[in-house]
């Protein structure tokens, strides 16, 4: 709201106290601000204008002190003037008039923050690529980006589920116990024993570790939002790949 620039600096502090002294009552009273406040808004723009801003001003007085003085005497100001233009800012009286000398917005004519309501419906299309190590390659990409992975419209990220199947550690059952019947169909993407994890691009490297050698992984992809993560994209179809070195 106040410019670091010393002549742009020059003309605000002026054109303001010349705005708050003007009126009966004054237009600060007006706004909401006490006398003292209004003299010492006054007090400290005479001292800028015949003390400080004509040395900056003159090219033969302009010294390195000078110019210290002058921005240390801006970042004071910005400090003594932030509460007051709050003040002025939230009272029901100011005017477009108030808001143009001061350059504040009066409160009820800020714009609220937008706040997302519309869920993510483009469906992630991702490939999988085994680069050994336990390392998975992902790649992810919209339905109309075909050369190159990229996030979809709305989403900051792509959230994967995964499942890497231990069976081949299994121990066989206890001979004359009957063996537990296992499903061959894929555990959902919200199943409890899937892990989950959040990547900012669209192309990432997932890590499952060397132990995992020769295991199957299972895993799905969706496009999130990590402000909005319940109105995520839809889980895409499962894709599978046994784990190298």
């Amino acid at each position: 709201r106040i410019s670091d620039s010393p002549p742009v600096f020059n003309t605000y502090i002026n054109n303001g106290n010349t705005y708050l002294m003007a009126g009966t009552p004054t237009n600060g009273t007006r706004l909401g601000l006490s006398s003292a406040q209004q003299t010492e808004w006054t007090a400290r723009c005479t001292n800028w204008k015949d003390n400080l801003y004509p040395k900056f001003s003159s090219s033969s007085l302009r010294t390195p002190a000078v110019i210290e003085a002058v921005h240390n005497f801006i970042r004071d100001f910005k400090v003594f003037a932030g509460p007051l233009l709050d003040i002025m800012a939230a009272n029901p009286a100011a005017n477009e008039d108030d808001e143009h000398t001061f350059n504040f917005i009066k409160r009820e004519n800020r714009k609220k923050p937008e706040r997302k309501t519309e869920a993510i419906t483009e469906q992630c299309y991702g490939t999988i690529e085994c680069i050994g190590g336990g390392i998975i390659k992902n790649s992810c990409r919209t339905s109309t980006d075909t050369k190159r992975p990229s996030l979809a419209e709305g989403a900051d990220g792509v959230e994967v589920a995964y499942f890497i199947d231990k069976k081949k550690d299994t121990p066989p059952p206890t001979p004359g116990q009957p063996e537990e019947e296992e499903s061959d169909l894929p555990p959902a993407p919200n199943d409890p024993q899937m892990t989950h994890q959040v990547f900012s691009k669209a192309k990432f490297l997932l890590e499952c570790g060397p132990e995992n050698k020769g295991k199957l992984l299972i895993i799905y992809h969706r496009w999130i939002n990590t402000k909005y993560p319940k109105l995520a994209g839809p889980w895409s179809a499962n894709y599978q790949a046994t784990l190298i070195m």
